[in-house]
């Protein structure tokens, strides 16, 4: 009761919020630079804003977990689902493996799919499975929205204060390297070149947390 009670209160409503973000996620500057950065292929561009745009929806509520602030949550999470529902296209159908690349998702997918959305799909036929982006956006939603929280939460446990904040980047970057780049650990490519590009990804990570972090304090009190 009394943690309700003396529970903070935002400054600003979650559609506020919610609208806040999407201005970070959506500048064309910021992303232009590292779409020439990566020289990321158009399929590679598609992934990364969809990518992009989950990282930004559920930044805040990774950050009121890892900071303890729990009580902050109905806030975040409807700001989340405020952004959401702004993705455009989502009763088009799209080849799920144009959306997705990542294993360790395609295992979790069928299950997720069937429970939440009734949608039956087999491990094997995933890539070439057809299906309403909004749902697929809903879908994948879940399981990097839990991610985001499990990986602030881990770093804030197994880092002194200093160093959580790099380590912080570069496991965010980590994640969304491998949600964009289906050549994330491409034999072809040279050590220095993989290594320049896992930094760029922490670089990303690094300006989107840093940018999201500045609405949120001035958001939250």
């Amino acid at each position: 009761m009394f943690r309700k009670l003396f529970a903070p209160k935002p400054r600003m409503t979650s559609q506020e919020f919610a609208s806040k973000l999407l201005s970070i996620w959506s500048d064309a500057d910021m992303n232009g630079d590292f779409y020439n950065l990566l020289r990321l292929t158009e399929p590679q561009r598609k992934r990364y804003l969809f990518s992009t745009f989950l990282f930004t929806a559920a930044l805040p509520s990774a950050m009121a977990v890892s900071s303890g602030k729990r009580d902050l949550l109905p806030f975040t999470a409807s700001a989340y689902g405020q952004m959401l529902k702004v993705w455009k296209d989502k009763d088009s159908f799209v080849r799920l493996g144009d959306w997705v690349i990542t294993a360790g998702e395609y295992i979790r997918l069928p299950e997720l799919l069937q429970k939440e959305f009734q949608q039956r799909v087999s491990i094997e036929g995933i890539e070439d499975h057809r299906i309403q982006l909004g749902i697929l956006l809903q879908a994948v939603g879940f399981i990097r929205y839990d991610q985001q929280i499990e990986d602030a939460v881990e770093i804030v446990k197994c880092y002194p204060t200093e160093e959580q904040r790099e380590n912080l980047f570069m496991k965010y970057g980590t994640q969304l390297q491998s949600y964009i780049c289906e050549e994330m650990f491409c034999p072809e490519r040279s050590r220095e070149e993989l290594l320049r590009r896992a930094m760029i990804f922490a670089s990303l990570a690094g300006t989107y947390c840093k940018r999201i972090s500045e609405v949120y304090f001035t958001a939250i009190p």
